[in-house]
Parts: C-alpha cells; structure tokens; sequence
C-alpha cells in the first residue's frame, strides 16, 4: 500500500500511527461569479487539488492541529475554542468543530496534521476545503449523522460566523458535491442541484496566477455584498414587497427599476442578473456538449467582472485576454473573489503544454516575472479516506 504524504508527516511528528484521514478539494467556478449570497445560480467544478487531514483521537480534551503548509502548530482546549490572531488558518477548524457542537454533536480531543497540494489564496477555495475535511475527519473519529447538504452548510456557517467572511454556499458545495469530470449547477436560493457529465472530453483547467495577492478581497467582498443587498432593498421599496435578496426579482422588473438605483449598485446588480443567465445558458451549452458556446459565456462572465463588478485588475484582465486568443482556449475569466489571485482557463487536453509555454511567456514579457500556473482536472468530491 501507498503512505500518503499526509500519513508520512504525521508518522514524523507524532511518533505514531493515524487512525482516520479525509480528503476534500478546492472548486473553480466556471460561471456564477458573486451570484451565490444573492440567491442565483452557480456554475463550478471540484479540482483534483486536495486538503488532508491525518489524525487521532486523544483522551484529553484539547486539540493539536499542525498546517505543513505553513509548518505551524496549535494546541487548544475544546471548551474554550477562541479566535487566536496568531494562528488565523486554524478559524477554519474552529469554527466546523463550533457548529458541530452547536448542532448537539459531541466529540472528543485529537490531533491532526493538515497536507495537500490545494494552494493557499490562490481563489480556488482552500478554506472551504479545509473546512470539509475537518468536518469529515471529526466523523471519521468520532461518528455522526448529516446529510452532505447539510455539512455543506454547516460549514458555510462556520466561515460566515466564526471567521467573519459572508461567503455564500458556493464553495462548500463544490468541494462536498463534486464528481469526477462533471460539472455542478446549483441554484442558492432553493439549493436544488444538478450534475451535467459531458459525452465527449472535458476540458482541462489551467489556472495561471496573476501574481497579485488579493488583500482586499475580505473588505471588498463585504462591500460588494453590501452593494447588492442595498440594491435589493431600493428595488424591493419601489415594487412595494419586501425582498431580500435580488433572485427576489424578476430580470424584466429589474429592467423597468433599475435606474433608481444609484450608480454603483445599478451595475453591481446588472452583473448579478447577467450572470445567472450566463449560468443557465451554460447549464445549456454543457446539455449540447457545445464547450465552445460555454467558452464565450465564460469570457462574457469576465468581462461583466471586470467592468460591473469591478473586482478584477489589470493582470487578471491581461492574463485573460491573452489566454482567449491562443488556440485551444474554450475561454478564460478570473475565478474566486477577485482583486487578485488566478485565473481559471478552459483548455483542450492536448494544447495544454503549448498553452502553458505561451501564456507564461507573454506574462513575462509583460511584467518581467514568471506567471505560476497549475493543470487541474474535475475531480471528485469531499470523502473520508
């Protein structure tokens, strides 16, 4: 049998044998970009690029968790489970072990070591993948009954109110629904979900980095859901019904109204509204096998991003428009929040190689520095191992 790299380095740290694994990936979102809190439609894949967690029980009630990411270590007490700035990656453990707990499940102490080859802050979801595997791995220890929605959701909830990011359900969904070379449209407001399997090859995903870190993405996030939600309520006012979010209204309501809507949210909502068309013309192309058509619903989607949604910048926009041009490229757009990170390119299995080889050359070219990039199959979803 094959030692996992997640086995080795608990075996080296902890002088001993782990008892339960789990395994969870990152997610591209392919089409839905900030659509997800205001309950419309999402396009996405899981990624064959994975979070671990290795581990056992421990009789004492304290949590030992080791990142070999970032070769950091914490210890601390399950009754006392508290935010510790000196180790923020660790908020996205505590706060899954919080919801277990507020859900009545009881576990007790372990220790953990957290390996992958999911990058960190790259726009490909690695704290919602975190977060799968250590709600998974509390399982494998110590086991429960839940439903995979209702992880999902779970570990939303941790994100949203342990850590402070008002994410939607978009990442937790990617990484616990996945499946191998099928893609996931999920509709946020009622959570029905579907898997659209492709009858000829799927595309491979290369993610290039645009080599700038996305700092803003937490307060910039916040705002443009503000945005939005501000939106949802002048609009909902002049309809004289209450909504609370934008899938609340019809296209053509929105159409009629939007120009009481201040500037900024007026285009904020014009990307939301497009977007989920774009989502569901993509579920469409994908039903025809017309990767081509989903292509240009892809690079539509980075274009409404960058000019309504304002949440690109300029080397994400130059590694795109690039990326369309080269052959073998169904389309390109940034993925994640934005304002930095990667972007997710859909590429021909055999153009790969000289896709890679231009697109970092041009990148160079550019802005004089190499420009990283990652091949990614569509992989399978969050599990215990």
């Amino acid at each position: 049998m094959i030692q996992s790299n997640g086995e080795k380095l608990y075996q080296e740290r902890y002088q001993n044998n782990p008892t339960a694994a789990s395994q969870a990936p990152g997610r591209v979102e392919i089409l839905g970009n900030h659509t997800d809190y205001n309950g419309g439609f999402v396009l996405t894949v899981a990624i064959d690029k994975t979070i671990s967690l290795h581990g056992e029980a421990c009789s004492e009630p304290f949590a030992a968790i080791y990142s070999a990411a970032l070769d950091d270590e914490t210890r601390f007490p399950l009754d006392q489970i508290e935010r510790d700035p000196q180790h923020m990656w660790a908020n996205y453990v505590k706060g899954v072990l919080l919801q277990l707990r507020k859900r009545g499940i009881s576990f007790g102490g372990f220790r953990a070591v957290i390996s992958g080859d999911l990058p960190i802050g790259g726009g490909v979801s690695s704290s919602a993948a975190l977060e799968a595997a250590s709600a998974l791995f509390v399982k494998a220890l110590y086991p429960y009954d839940m439903d995979v929605m209702n992880m999902a959701k779970l570990c939303r909830a941790a994100e949203n109110e342990f850590v402070g990011m008002p994410c939607g359900l978009l990442d937790q969904f990617s990484s616990f629904f996945g499946k191998q070379d099928s893609f996931l449209c999920l509709d946020c407001q009622t959570l029905e979900h579907k898997s659209l399997t492709l009858t000829v090859e799927a595309p491979r995903l290369v993610l290039c980095d645009s080599g700038v870190k996305h700092e803003l993405v937490e307060s910039e996030y916040k705002d443009r859901r503000g945005q939005c939600e501000g939106a949802a309520r002048t609009l909902g006012e002049h309809l004289g019904r209450e909504v609370s979010m934008l899938r609340d209204i019809s296209i053509l309501e929105f159409m009629d109204l939007e120009d009481v809507l201040d500037d900024v949210q007026r285009i904020r909502a014009r990307h939301v509204f497009y977007e989920n068309q774009r989502v569901q013309r993509g579920v469409a192309a994908l039903q025809l096998n017309d990767l081509k058509h989903l292509g240009e619903l892809v690079h539509q989607s980075h274009e409404s991003s960058r000019d309504l949604f304002e949440n690109s910048c300029p080397e994400l926009d130059f590694l795109v428009e690039q990326a369309v041009q080269i052959e073998g490229c169904y389309g390109a757009k940034l993925t994640g929040g934005g304002f930095g990170g990667w972007t997710v390119n859909l590429v021909e299995s055999d153009q790969v190689d000289p896709f890679v080889a231009k697109i970092t050359e041009y990148f160079e070219q550019k802005y004089g520095r190499a420009c990283k990039t990652m091949v990614c199959a569509i992989g399978d979803g969050a599990r215990i191992l």
